[in-house]
């Protein structure tokens, strides 16, 4: 483990956009962060050796003060069902070094299908078998990183209120990083510190938590969202194209 002193002004940039997104929806370092720096030229394993110690951070500090607002029992089964999932996959992706591209494209296109109108039809029917989705969170968080596109979908068939909502998905975000930093450490992989990284991310997180939380206009940010996820998608699709 190194302590990394490094700053990047576009980077920083993204990292405070994706930020203020996981401070509204619980998802954004992640989601937003992989592709992103994928297009940029990042390898997958740089990209996370990046991200993933700030998620987890910022994750460890949203569900902290909310303890009382989580469902155990949820949590229990993610640990079962999903987390098995996604350190095979990782370690498969990894050993392998497979160009995680066009599969990220693939998820995020998935994942905003999950989030459209046309899956309220189907709401009875996902409920009841929402637990199914966990093993493939796992699989997709393993090879792509973006298995919060579908933890949130999880999440919002699990939990009744925004903030339990938020709360949970913290919970697994923090349990998927740490397992995925193991993997990268088994993996000959150092571990890095971004300090300066980590100390842009944690201000956003402050200021956007304390004014943009609440305040928010959640259903057109929600839909904002699923259109990006859609353009970011379609960008990382054409770039295996070329």
């Amino acid at each position: 483990m190194v302590i990394d002193f490094s700053l990047d002004v576009s980077i920083a940039l993204i990292l405070i956009i994706c930020t203020l997104s996981q401070c509204i929806f619980g998802v954004g370092l992640l989601l937003w962060g992989t592709p992103t720096l994928l297009l940029l030229g990042f390898s997958y394993s740089e990209a996370l050796l990046l991200l993933l110690p700030i998620s987890m951070l910022i994750s460890i500090i949203q569900f902290a003060p909310h303890l009382n607002v989580l469902e155990h029992r949820a949590v229990s089964h993610f640990m079962v069902f999903a987390l098995p999932f996604m350190i095979l996959s990782f370690f498969i992706i990894l050993e392998f070094v497979i160009d995680a591209t066009l599969f990220v494209g693939c998820a995020l296109i998935m994942a905003g299908f999950l989030r459209t109108k046309f899956l309220q039809t189907f709401n009875s029917i996902i409920y009841s078998s929402k637990n199914f989705l966990l093993p493939i969170i796992g699989i997709v968080h393993g090879v792509s990183n973006l298995g919060g596109s579908i933890l949130v979908v999880w999440a919002s068939y699990t939990s009744t209120t925004k903030l339990a909502q938020r709360t949970i998905v913290a919970v697994a975000y923090t349990a998927l990083t740490i397992f995925q930093m193991v993997v990268l450490a088994l993996n000959n992989n150092t571990i890095q510190i971004p300090v300066v990284y980590i100390a842009v991310c944690l201000i956003t997180y402050a200021l956007g938590s304390r004014y943009l939380f609440s305040k928010i206009n959640e259903p057109m940010f929600y839909n904002m969202l699923t259109a990006l996820i859609f353009a970011m998608a379609l960008m990382l699709i054409f770039k295996t194209a070329q």
